[in-house]
């Protein structure tokens, strides 16, 4: 691979609008999946997809994508970019699981402190890993660096058991095969 392209900050700018755009529909998946069918007069049965977890598993793919992408622009070991790659995904399932928020208020009503517990917990782990998600991507367009990925891949096990060190220090293939020519 080549040494990255500067990006032009007024780009850099319009796509992290687009990435606002993105996590708040990925915060209310269920909400603007119904509002779209319904503004283009979709009937279920003339829907060719009929439910609100197409967004929630098309964004989390495509940001495990974009994770794997720019991870492998900065030169990141590949096995380290795949791991950061999955892990991305699967908090971006999480972060972007069709839960009604607006619904939470009703909680309270509910007879079982277990359940009403549980249902908390489930809507805080969605928040936790939205605002994870969110701060990673503000860290990456404000910093402009793919190296992010790269340095959040040991939050979680998946990452493997490669220090920070060793991922930044890992012998880069480019340069190696210069030195062999």
């Amino acid at each position: 691979m080549s040494e990255p392209a500067e990006q032009n900050p007024s780009w850099r700018l319009a796509t992290f609008a687009l990435w606002i755009v993105f996590f708040a529909v990925g915060l209310l998946p269920e909400s603007v999946y119904y509002t779209l069918r319904e503004a283009g007069s979709v009937t279920t049965q003339d829907a060719l997809i009929n439910s609100p977890y197409f967004i929630t598993v098309a964004l989390a793919a495509f940001l495990g994508y974009f994770s794997w992408n720019r991870s492998r622009e900065e030169l990141v070991p590949e096995k380290i970019a795949w791991r950061t790659a999955a892990q991305n995904g699967i908090v971006a399932l999480l972060a972007f699981l069709p839960l009604p928020l607006g619904l939470l208020n009703q909680v309270a009503e509910v007879p079982l402190p277990g359940v009403r517990r549980f249902i908390y917990g489930i809507a805080a782990l969605k928040l936790g890993a939205w605002g994870y998600l969110f701060v990673l991507m503000s860290l990456y367009y404000a910093l402009g660096n793919g190296r992010v990925f790269a340095w959040v891949a040991h939050v979680f096990p998946i990452a493997g058991t490669e220090t920070k060190v060793e991922a930044e220090t890992a012998p880069n293939p480019v340069e190696e095969d210069e030195k062999d020519a």
